[in-house]
């Protein structure tokens, strides 16, 4: 069963502030890039909380 992942608005601000960087600085393919891989990783927690 999968968990819900539940996000602070600490966390989104944090978010918005890490791609909104990654944009500015290295364009949009890194920061897709680094959007993608976060959720991969947060969708592999929710379904395996235990790893």
């Amino acid at each position: 069963m999968a968990r819900e992942i539940v996000w602070t608005s600490q966390a989104q601000e944090d978010y918005r502030d890490v791609v909104s960087y990654l944009l500015d600085t290295f364009g949009y393919d890194v920061s897709e890039k680094y959007t993608e891989r976060l959720f991969m990783v947060l969708n592999s927690i929710a379904t395996m909380p235990q790893i």
